[in-house]
């Protein structure tokens, strides 16, 4: 009886896991009052100076959204504190997540100043425009840091953390308000006497 070859069957191993969307931006560009097409105002304006990203005007809050990708609900805005603000209480440069995508200001945010105050990182949540504080903590926030801000979960479990350098140094749990939304960088005005930027953004799926 001659033998018989049997093909080889293939043995298919579980396929490695999708990778959520991740977008970045690193504002090397020409000075300009618009910070570009991929961002959208929610809230005030920014402007880019120098490769990096500031507030157009420093008496006001300013929010803008990334608009060139869509986001899942768990999501993450990072970017490093280039000149971190030297402000008063609950205000700062930072970034958000879970914005509104027009003009209602609605969102997360997370905002650092200088870590010679006591208190020197805020989260905050503004439904319609409402604010609310939801945490505060000294992180001790120096130029150069990277802070990264998550959110994960929906109403009544929804959690929003903070990270520094890759470190979590604040954990807001059981949040109830905002169920989706853009990632974006985000400016809390409130007596800023140096001219706080941000560089090096990104953002995505958490």
């Amino acid at each position: 009886m001659s033998d018989v070859v049997q093909p080889l069957v293939p043995i298919l191993m579980g396929a490695a896991p999708p990778q959520g969307q991740v977008s970045s931006d690193n504002f090397d560009r020409a000075n300009n009052a618009d910070i570009g097409a991929n961002w959208d105002s929610n809230t005030g304006t920014m402007k880019i100076v120098s490769n990096r990203v500031e507030a157009s005007n420093l008496s006001s809050d300013a929010v803008e959204t990334w608009n060139a990708d869509s986001f899942g609900d768990d999501q993450f805005s990072q970017a490093t504190l280039s000149v971190v603000s030297d402000s008063g209480a609950e205000s700062g440069f930072g970034v958000g997540v879970r914005w509104a995508s027009g003009t209602t200001k609605t969102g997360y945010w997370a905002v650092a100043r200088v870590s010679s105050n006591a208190v020197d990182l805020y989260v905050a949540k503004f439904v319609a425009g409402a604010y609310t504080l939801l945490g505060s903590g000294n992180a001790d926030f120096a130029n150069g840091d990277v802070m990264r801000f998550e959110v994960e979960g929906q109403n009544p479990n929804i959690t929003l953390r903070v990270k520094k350098n890759g470190t979590t140094v604040l954990t807001v749990s059981n949040e109830t308000s905002i169920g989706s939304g853009r990632p974006a960088l985000a400016y809390s005005s409130g007596g800023t006497i140096n001219t706080p930027a941000i560089d090096d953004w990104s953002g995505g799926d958490n």
